[in-house]
């Protein structure tokens, strides 16, 4: 046995020396192997974002596109240019004129004039194949007031400003809308698009336009009277002095804020007076602005309310006084 013995240690210590290279193979075989299995899933990662990008780019158009490709979108039926530089909006306080407005540009056929397509509540006022669609289908406003809710910059590119074959398109959104947190994104998409021109109405005498705000709020709920329909009667009302100051102050200050925020853009402004007077020259001007046919505009909305100030309101000295040797003095002037 003792002479085994040598022989015996011998084999013994290979079988160890090859246990131990095992060993180190086996180790070695087992680390690449779990480094190439965490890489699989990265692998059918990648793949799986190609065929999600392939899949994106054979799949019709979702609705968060940009407004870019909305704008592209709706020129495919029109030459680009075109339908890139025939859009407007009329903006301004309310009780500026802006529906007479709107009914003036309307009757030139080379111009689709929409009216409160982005009131807060469902859309009133639009012409030509959405009216029609109106009449024919009874829940088709209320349809498209929610498609417009959903996504407003859609809706304002293929909707609002779908020419319909007229030469020029576009809507009045008041600043009273304008200031709305809801409408943050459609104001910001307008601000940036200079394509849109923009029509500034305001009202050179703002005690009038705070008469007639109240009035239609708080009195006859009347926005307008049109063709043959009758014109309210209102008996004299009270006007709180500390209630128009805060009116007028708040007028000139969004005059101003809007003014600047589309500073950029092609803008024309026109007044109320001038519309209700009838001026042909501004008239005139603001169709070339607009780079459509010059031609006499009509309308059948009616003006409302009284003339004379004094017989309109009931403490009209009272506010005379409060305001007199002010800025806004002179708004008492015409009575």
């Amino acid at each position: 046995m003792r002479e085994h013995l040598p022989s015996l240690l011998i084999r013994a210590g290979f079988l160890l020396r090859a246990g131990t290279h095992f060993f180190h193979h086996f180790k070695h075989f087992l680390v690449v192997g779990l480094v190439n299995a965490r890489s699989w899933p990265r692998i059918s990662s990648r793949r799986s974002r190609a065929k999600a990008s392939i899949t994106a780019r054979n799949r019709p158009p979702n609705i968060q596109q940009s407004s870019t490709v909305w704008k592209q979108n709706l020129c495919k039926t029109d030459e680009v240019a075109k339908c890139r530089d025939n859009i407007y909006m009329i903006t301004g306080p309310a009780r500026t004129g802006s529906t007479m407005l709107v009914q003036l540009l309307r009757s030139h056929p080379e111009i689709c004039s929409h009216c409160e397509l982005f009131s807060p509540n469902k859309i009133t006022g639009m012409t030509g194949i959405y009216l029609q669609k109106s009449h024919e289908q009874p829940d088709f406003i209320e349809w498209l007031s929610r498609e417009r809710d959903r996504d407003p910059i859609k809706f304002l590119y293929k909707i609002a400003l779908d020419s319909q074959g007229r030469k020029v398109v576009g809507f009045k959104l008041k600043h009273d809308e304008l200031v709305l947190p809801e409408y943050t994104a459609l104001r910001d998409e307008i601000a940036g698009d200079l394509d849109f021109r923009i029509i500034h109405l305001r009202r050179e005498n703002l005690l009038r336009r705070f008469l007639s705000w109240h009035i239609a709020n708080h009195i006859t709920h009347t926005t307008l009277a049109v063709g043959r329909q009758a014109i309210p009667e209102v008996p004299p009302v009270r006007l709180n002095p500390k209630k128009c100051q805060r009116d007028f102050e708040t007028t000139e200050k969004r005059e101003k804020e809007f003014r600047e925020l589309f500073a950029k853009h092609r803008s024309f402004s026109i007044s109320y007076e001038e519309l209700a007077s009838g001026n042909s020259d501004k008239v005139s001007a603001l169709l070339s602005f607009l780079e459509v046919t010059p031609r006499e505009l009509t309308t059948t909305t009616k003006k409302l309310g009284n003339d004379d100030l004094r017989k309109a309101i009931a403490n009209f000295d009272e506010l005379r006084a409060h305001f007199a040797g002010g800025r806004f003095a002179d708004f008492f002037e015409d009575a």
